[in-house]
């Protein structure tokens, strides 16, 4: 955001792309020089991936202006309530921001956010750990999950959010919807 004009929307939705990913913004991600993105994917039905929380440090950094701050979860609630037909997901929980993430996810019915993070991390995280934030009816059926690693580990990775889930006593049908029925109603594809 603050770097392709609003026309790669319209290019990219062109291309057949059916989602968009945001990270690194120029400013907050619910600044009004970038609603006219906002209005143009919610025109083509386009979600969008927010990176939410922290990013990790590079060697390219000093070349460019980031801040984790621009990315926080409690900059999807203004973007939510502007565009109540755009559907928003934040990454990785909005860690260290989960409080914030847990709200915005509870009384945003358009915002969605996903469980792309540190395996390791997770696995540190006690059960209590999520039920203090998403303690609500409803709250697990509007995660979906994600992960940023290759897909060659891709199974490993599953099977150990399954760990998580399970330690959290998620029934299946609660963690086949994180798995994908969430993603594929999000996308609009069929669910066989």
């Amino acid at each position: 955001l603050g770097k392709d004009s609003v026309e790669k929307i319209n290019e990219l939705y062109e291309a057949g792309f059916r989602g968009l990913k945001v990270i690194n913004p120029t400013k907050n991600y619910d600044d009004k020089e970038f609603y006219p993105y906002y209005a143009q994917a919610e025109k083509h039905d386009m979600p969008i991936l927010f990176h939410t929380g922290m990013v990790k440090r590079t060697a390219k950094d000093k070349f460019h202006d980031i801040s984790s701050e621009r990315m926080r979860p409690i900059y999807l609630d203004t973007i939510a309530r502007a565009f109540p037909r755009l559907t928003l997901i934040g990454a990785h929980l909005g860690g260290p921001w989960f409080r914030e993430a847990a709200n915005v996810l509870r009384y945003n019915p358009n915002v969605y956010f996903d469980i792309t993070g540190s395996i390791p991390g997770w696995i540190r995280k006690t059960p209590q750990f999520f039920r203090n934030y998403f303690w609500w009816e409803g709250a697990w059926e509007k995660i979906v999950f994600g992960s940023d690693v290759h897909f060659s580990q891709i199974e490993k990775v599953i099977a150990n959010y399954r760990g998580v889930l399970e330690a959290l006593r998620l029934d299946k049908t609660t963690q086949n919807k994180i798995f994908g029925e969430t993603a594929m109603q999000i996308l609009n594809m069929k669910i066989n």
